[in-house]
């Protein structure tokens, strides 16, 4: 999986659909196994939960446990 890491290095990731079912697994193996600069999520409201409900619903699903995820809440 080198190439993959080494073509993700240092890059600024943008990502559509990282809160749905295969989504969130993208995100989590960039995040782990990728020396990422930044992931950037698209989330938009969806039966009536607001983008940021569905990023804390993601943060704190089993596959998302991972030290030094940035709260999406408090990026600037």
């Amino acid at each position: 999986m080198s190439g993959i890491s080494d073509f993700y290095r240092d890059k600024v990731v943008f990502v559509t659909g990282g809160t749905g079912f295969i989504g969130k697994i993208v995100v989590e193996k960039l995040l782990r196994t990728c020396e990422v600069k930044e992931v950037i999520l698209m989330v938009r409201e969806k039966k009536n939960t607001l983008p940021e409900q569905r990023i804390k619903t993601l943060c704190a699903s089993p596959v998302s446990r991972l030290g030094g995820v940035a709260d999406a809440s408090k990026a600037g």
